[in-house]
């Protein structure tokens, strides 16, 4: 099967949708298939190059609004449409990733042209903002190309049953849970973990708590900073608007986003892991640190307690204070500790690898090839 996948950002860029894309085109790749990833260039990354046998194509493009507001929304050069179309041409299936951004909307416009079937993963919904012009600006879009979106997509699938229901499309919506690849992100015992953080000059016997994903609001980075403590420290890995706001101390420190596979050191040197996040589909991040066998404390979100067991992970309201009391009842709690970190461990392998999600995307894409015929 020919198939093309757009993004509105792609590796190096870290974020969840792009190694949702790149971890799922590489197993469909190993599983016989020819994969393309269109996306965006944002800066001196190559145009075109291939990746564990992912052809990848990126089109200049204006990140102006991250870049300034920390808003995740690049600005399409004309030439993305003449790219989409050639690919839709050489296209069986056309996947798109999340109706907000642009590159996901002349993606759909291709695929009706070149009759092509089109798949749309959405991975959330509309996310609260303090800044009303965000606000505004995802009603627009679902009410305008979001809707075309949603329409000519044959098949939609979420992350999240939540935003399914958000949607409303029984007909044509299927879950796929996010994935995580489990023999990379994998725990490791105590004489590693002391190696791993002299390697990284981190403190050797101090509890090491460790946040992962953009530095914005909508994740909690504000609210976690307010809970640093001499007892621990907060590790903050990612980069965004917030960042250079947070006061960086003896208490909390930050690293610039990184390779995975330094990433998955940080995981390991790491003893607790918490995203306390206002709004989220099913982050990638939890499962990496689940996966790497630590314990987890995140917000009292739905996705949540639908799919994990909450007495072996951690649910708060997320404030200072609450965020403070459940890491200190973790840290001190050795037998509770140890608890959360085996289920973690045990469930990421169970339920949550890139095989699976690959073959239960391959039968969603089948299924739109066939109504499409």
């Amino acid at each position: 099967m020919n198939i093309l996948i757009v993004t509105h950002y792609f590796l190096p860029h870290k974020g969840g949708i792009e190694f949702v894309a790149f971890n799922q085109a590489k197993e469909l790749v190993k599983q016989g298939n020819s994969v393309t990833i269109v996306s965006t260039r944002i800066g001196d990354e190559p145009e075109e190059e291939i990746m564990d046998g992912v052809k990848i194509r990126r089109v200049n493009s204006w990140n102006f609004f991250e870049n300034k507001f920390g808003i995740p929304y690049p600005v399409v050069s004309p030439k993305m449409f003449s790219v989409l179309l050639k690919e839709s041409k050489k296209a069986d299936i056309v996947h798109v990733h999340d109706f907000f951004y642009l590159p996901s909307f002349i993606g759909a416009l291709t695929a009706k042209i070149t009759k092509k079937p089109l798949v749309l993963m959405q991975h959330v919904w509309l996310v609260k903002h303090s800044k009303w012009i965000v606000n505004l600006i995802q009603k627009t879009v679902l009410k305008t190309y979001g809707k075309f979106i949603f329409k000519s997509a044959k098949k939609i699938l979420v992350c999240n049953e939540d935003v399914g229901t958000e949607i409303n499309q029984k007909d044509k919506t299927s879950f796929l849970e996010n994935s995580v690849d489990v023999e990379l992100f994998s725990p490791v015992d105590y004489e590693k973990k002391q190696r791993l953080r002299k390697k990284y000059n981190l403190p050797k016997k101090r509890p090491i708590v460790i946040f992962v994903g953009r530095i914005v609001e909508v994740k909690g980075a504000d609210v976690l900073a307010k809970a640093k403590s001499n007892e621990y420290l907060l590790l903050f890995v990612g980069d965004g608007c917030l960042k250079d706001s947070l006061d960086a101390d003896e208490n909390l420190q930050i690293i610039d986003t990184i390779p995975q596979k330094k990433l998955r050191e940080l995981y390991q040197l790491s003893d607790l892991f918490i995203l306390p996040s206002k709004s989220e589909g099913f982050p990638l991040t939890a499962l990496e640190a689940m996966a790497s066998g630590l314990p987890i404390i995140v917000s009292d979100l739905p996705v949540y307690r639908k799919h994990l067991d909450v007495k072996n992970i951690k649910i708060i309201s997320p404030t200072p204070e609450n965020i403070k009391n459940s890491i200190k009842e973790i840290l001190e709690n050795k037998t509770l500790a140890k608890k959360m970190s085996s289920y973690s461990r045990k469930e990421a392998v169970r339920k949550f690898g890139w095989s699976n999600n690959a073959k239960k995307l391959l039968k969603v894409y089948e299924g739109a090839i066939n109504e499409n015929k």
